[in-house]
């Protein structure tokens, strides 16, 4: 239930800032595509697809990536790899021509596999130049793995320096 209310809020908090921001993507989406809005920044839009269905524990998961932007420049992304999973596809460093019929050119599809269920991103920079300035927007793929059941550790209460109870978790670095 904690998982379909913060997925709501999510969607939701998404859909305003698309519609406060103006979204300036004409292209038609099929309903299994997903769109990722990102911040508000440089004018790059990303559209994903899970291909893999249902994936589970150690099976490899294929996701279709693509970008598109007002701005007519090729558009160059940069994966940072997870240490939670193991990444099938070698390239990290992705570039999305623009052709001269004004379609990009299309993006390997990318391969993980994850060691558990549960929920794992694939975070990436997308950069484009527009008037010889680099503009760059970052975008998050959520993967959900299995059920997407996710093990939380119990935190200790602590009062802070103001006489508020805290809960103190065990932090976790991606360094």
């Amino acid at each position: 239930m904690k998982y379909f209310k913060l997925t709501l809020v999510m969607m939701l908090s998404t859909m305003m800032t698309s519609v406060l921001a103006g979204n300036h993507h004409n292209e038609k989406q099929s309903n299994s595509v997903k769109q990722s809005v990102g911040k508000p920044s440089a004018p790059i839009y990303m559209n994903y697809k899970l291909l893999t269905k249902n994936p589970s524990a150690g099976e490899q998961i294929e996701i279709s990536l693509s970008f598109s932007s007002r701005v007519k420049s090729g558009i160059r992304a940069n994966i940072t790899p997870s240490d939670k999973l193991t990444w099938v596809s070698q390239q990290l460093d992705l570039h999305s021509e623009l052709r001269k019929s004004g379609e990009r050119s299309a993006l390997p599809t990318l391969k993980v596999v994850a060691p558990k269920d549960g929920i794992f991103y694939i975070h990436l920079v997308a950069s484009v130049e527009e008037n010889g300035q680099i503009l760059s927007k970052p975008f998050t793929i959520p993967v959900v793995v299995g059920k997407g059941d996710t093990q939380l550790e119990v935190g200790q209460y602590e009062i802070d320096s103001k006489g508020q109870k805290v809960k103190v978790m065990k932090a976790e670095s991606s360094q």
